[in-house]
């Protein structure tokens, strides 16, 4: 059983005093049950298990805007978590501290100094001592010079580590075209959990790869994810009133043609054959009195 330090002082302050009930449950749940990095493997179903709170992962980074960070391969890193329990600096000679970086090493974040991304102890740091530098006039204007060629090297770090952990690494091209169009700070969170979500619908309904979407595809509509459907039937059904396309290969694209058999007239289900094969396929199945 792990033991770790906990703020006694923390009734006094405003912000958790605000929280509620429900919210102060999920908080120590997340302390609780995170490793000794800080960092939670995000199992929502747990959270909603043991604290009886109904949530999701986009209500909970909402909440805690500025002590959660999301991260790739289904994680999440507790922002205040490693200065209190270790202190501001860790080091390779202490074996917690050996541990825990270990960890850090492996998180995959938001690039530090990504848009979205928070700010260590360490960058603050920085800061004040830059303020108190004599030359201070001349590191400004050298960052100003080098603004762009910074923010470039944060997206191009941002989107290699979202590209790396997309299941289907086709369309790099054409989807980073649709990343460089993103420029609010939200949205980079947004499309880590959005990516997170889509990884785990294909793997919970064993799609098969060929019927994985593309990135490019992916990144085109990959807002449909922010919050994760609970099948594929529940999110293709909305895409199907404003005229898109169902993910071949899926129950829910079974059900759609064994429904379009019953409702439609002959005319459009060959029409729909025309340029779907796949339908063309399970329609001749139905045809020949079989199920799908």
């Amino acid at each position: 059983m792990a033991k770790r330090f906990t703020e006694t002082d923390k009734w006094k302050k405003e912000w958790y005093r605000k929280l509620g009930s429900k919210w102060r449950d999920i908080w120590t749940f997340l302390l609780d049950n995170c490793d000794n990095a800080g960092i939670w493997d995000i199992d929502i179903d747990a959270l909603k298990f043991y604290t009886g709170a109904s949530i999701d992962l986009s209500e909970l980074l909402q909440k805690f805007e500025d002590r959660l960070e999301v991260g790739l391969n289904n994680k999440l890193k507790i922002i205040p978590f490693i200065e209190f329990q270790y202190g501001k600096v860790l080091s390779q000679s202490n074996n917690a501290h050996r541990s825990a970086l270990s960890k850090l090493d492996k998180y995959q974040g938001l690039p530090r100094g990504c848009p979205g991304a928070p700010s260590g102890p360490q960058d603050k740091d920085k800061d004040k001592d830059m303020d108190m530098d004599q030359e201070k006039d001349k590191e400004r204007r050298r960052k100003k010079e080098t603004k762009k060629d910074t923010a470039k090297e944060d997206a191009d770090a941002l989107f290699a580590q979202i590209y790396k952990a997309y299941p289907r690494r086709e369309g790099r091209k054409a989807g980073r075209r649709v990343f460089n169009s993103i420029e609010d700070a939200e949205k980079y969170k947004q499309l880590v959990v959005a990516v997170n979500n889509y990884a785990q619908l294909i793997a919970q309904q064993k799609t098969e790869m060929k019927y994985v979407k593309q990135f490019s595809t992916f990144m085109n509509n990959w807002e449909d994810y922010i919050e994760k459907p609970d099948s594929d039937s529940d999110l293709f059904a909305k895409r199907m009133e404003s005229g898109g396309i169902l993910l071949p290969g899926t129950p829910a694209y079974k059900k759609f043609v064994e429904e379009s058999w019953i409702s439609s007239q002959e005319a459009d289900r060959k029409a729909r054959s025309s340029w779907d094969p796949e339908f063309a396929h399970y329609a001749e199945v139905l045809q020949n009195g079989n199920a799908v």
